[in-house]
C-alpha cells in the first residue's frame, strides 16, 4: 500500500487519498461523503456521518450502510495527520465544514 501511495503523491491528493483509506477502511461511499467538519484532527479521528453514491446517474446523499455504521473512526498515524492538516489547510473550500473533502 505504501509504495503505490508514494508513487501517488505527485498526482495531489490521490497519495494520502490511498493512505486514509486503507488506514480508516470506511466504504467508498463513506469516502466519498465526507465532509470537512467530518476530519476531527484534533481528537485524532473521522466521524462518519453520511455517505454518497451513484443511483440511477444521481448522486444521493444518505446515512451510512447500518445504524452501527454511523461512528468515529480513529486516525492512528500521526504522520497521516499531519499530511491531513496541510491538505485540508490548502483546500479550495477550507473555510466551508460542510464542503466535501
Amino acid at each position: 500500500m505504501e509504495q503505490v501511495a508514494t508513487e501517488l503523491d505527485e498526482y495531489e491528493p490521490h497519495g494520502i487519498l490511498i493512505r486514509f483509506a486503507a488506514g480508516t477502511r470506511l466504504r467508498d461511499a463513506e469516502l466519498q461523503g465526507l465532509r470537512i467538519r467530518d476530519l476531527n484532527l484534533a481528537a485524532g479521528h473521522v466521524e462518519v456521518r453520511q455517505s454518497i453514491r451513484r443511483v440511477n446517474g444521481e448522486w444521493q446523499v444518505a446515512t451510512p450502510k447500518s445504524a452501527r455504521s454511523t461512528r468515529n473512526v480513529p486516525l492512528l498515524s500521526r504522520p497521516l495527520i499531519a499530511d491531513l492538516r496541510e491538505y485540508l489547510l490548502a483546500h479550495l473550500h477550507s473555510g466551508d465544514p460542510d464542503a466535501l473533502s
